[in-house]
């Protein structure tokens, strides 16, 4: 099914691919991606053994020819695209390349703060891993947006991207390449320390960090479902430990 116009589909399937970790390189990995479409309920199947294997490796087959050269200036059936939408939790207006971010949401932090499409994804599965430390992590990264001296930081990185450098003299002194290098590096150091310390000096770090643990972990043993574990987080934000302790 063609709408008539050169869809970047293709390009924007390779790039939600990579950012899911997906590497499309490497043999079996359609078949990886078909099962999940079909354990996420995104996809059914019969519950046959001999039917669910067939439409499993047909799937799989599919998801291969969407990368396929024919689908090069063309973009798949509606219902293709609405599985694609549901299971990279995507745009619908990336996939027809309106976009340059798979969300809204990530467009517009692109576009206030040019943090790109690959960072933004590291920062969120980053805080969503570390669940435990997932408000002391955010705490981190806006003190040290924040710090006096990260702009000091930014610049001293922004004027030697290349390692080359545009200072012939220090204090009026002559200094070879190396030594204006050994300088730089000094002067980053001195401002990660101080930036570092001040930290933290100012983070309220939490001190019941041992219960969040305690209660994730009782929730990937299953012995806490869904339900019950947002129950527990939901009073322990409100400073309840009562039922935990």
């Amino acid at each position: 099914m063609s709408f008539g116009f050169c869809s970047p589909f293709q390009d924007r399937l390779k790039e939600l691919y990579k950012l899911k970790g997906i590497d499309i390189t490497l043999r079996g990995w359609s078949l990886t991606v078909a099962k999940e479409l079909i354990s996420e309920g995104i996809i059914e199947v019969s519950q046959n053994n001999d039917e669910k294997y067939k439409q499993q490796n047909d799937i799989s087959r599919q998801l291969r020819n969407h990368l396929e050269e024919k689908y090069k200036n063309r973009t798949p059936e509606t219902i293709w695209l609405k599985r694609y939408q549901e299971y990279f939790s995507c745009s619908f207006d990336f996939l027809f390349g309106l976009i340059d971010a798979p969300t809204h949401d990530e467009k517009t932090v692109k576009d206030i703060i040019g943090l790109d499409v690959e960072a933004t994804e590291i920062l969120k599965e980053k805080l969503k891993r570390d669940r435990t430390h997932k408000y002391q992590h955010s705490q981190i990264l806006s003190a040290l947006i924040k710090h006096s001296n990260f702009s000091s930081f930014l610049a001293l990185l922004a004027s030697h991207p290349d390692g080359s450098f545009d200072r012939t003299s220090i204090d009026g002194v002559d200094l070879s390449n190396l030594e204006k290098q050994a300088v730089i590096n000094s002067e980053l150091k001195d401002i990660v320390i101080n930036i570092a310390n001040d930290i933290r000096k100012n983070i309220q770090y939490n001190p019941n960090a041992i219960l969040y643990n305690l209660v994730f972990g009782l929730y990937d043993e299953g012995k806490l479902n869904e339900a019950q574990l947002n129950y527990h987080l939901e009073k322990m934000g409100n400073g309840d430990f009562s039922e935990i302790v």
